[in-house]
């Protein structure tokens, strides 16, 4: 980060030491092969999260449509007062497209978030009960 903004200070671009550039395109390259082609951390993602994360964007979509304000959708991420996405800041109406702020808003779940979410939806208790799940404090 200092690198960047060193690099950046006064320029119309983002920029980095081409040192820092390779050593961060090495990280990338080893996060690829050693998680997302990594078939044994893949499978039980496509087998348990994926399924859940599908229906947890349907369920979603129709808070949206529905304007269920109780929705952690609405209370965590629509009409959350500290974050600059507020989507009722200006106009007080959702003028957006709800595939756009369903999408986002899954996107910026952290793991512990999305099975937190899942869990108080009760989106599909039997698939939560076959997520391995380990804590960041498990030794």
């Amino acid at each position: 980060i200092i690198n960047i903004i060193k690099n950046s200070i006064n320029q119309p671009s983002l920029n980095m030491d081409e040192e820092v550039f390779a050593d961060l395109r090495d990280l990338i390259a080893e996060n690829n092969e050693l998680i997302y082609l990594n078939e044994d951390k893949v499978e039980p993602y496509d087998e348990s999260i994926r399924p859940l994360m599908k229906k947890l964007y349907a369920r979603f979509l129709t808070d949206f449509e529905e304007e269920n304000t109780e929705s952690p959708l609405f209370r965590h991420y629509i009409d959350n007062p500290y974050l600059a996405l507020n989507y009722r800041k200006h106009s007080g109406k959702l003028s957006v497209l709800a595939d756009d702020v369903v999408t986002d808003c899954i996107a910026c779940m952290t793991d512990d978030y999305f099975v937190d979410v899942c869990t108080e939806l009760h989106i599909d208790d039997e698939a939560l009960k076959s997520i391995r799940y380990h804590s960041y404090f498990d030794v």
